[in-house]
């Protein structure tokens, strides 16, 4: 398999990772009084997924291609 393809692949699981980790269902186990720090729950949560994401897209953005 070309390195271009498993790279699409990865990029393409990250992305249905994240839509998953970002939809209503899943947000509301978050949804809840308990605070850390003054910060509600789904705040936290969203925030660390979104970074987690960007982490996620940054390194697979610098993963060797082999050609």
């Amino acid at each position: 398999m070309p390195a271009g393809t498993k790279k699409r692949k990865l990029w393409a699981l990250l992305g249905i990772f994240v839509f998953l980790l970002l939809n209503p269902p899943l947000m509301q186990i978050f949804n809840r009084e308990a605070s850390l720090g003054g910060i509600p729950g789904l705040v936290l949560y969203i925030h660390l997924v979104w970074i987690l994401a960007i982490a996620g897209l940054y390194a697979f953005s610098r993963l060797p291609s082999r050609e």
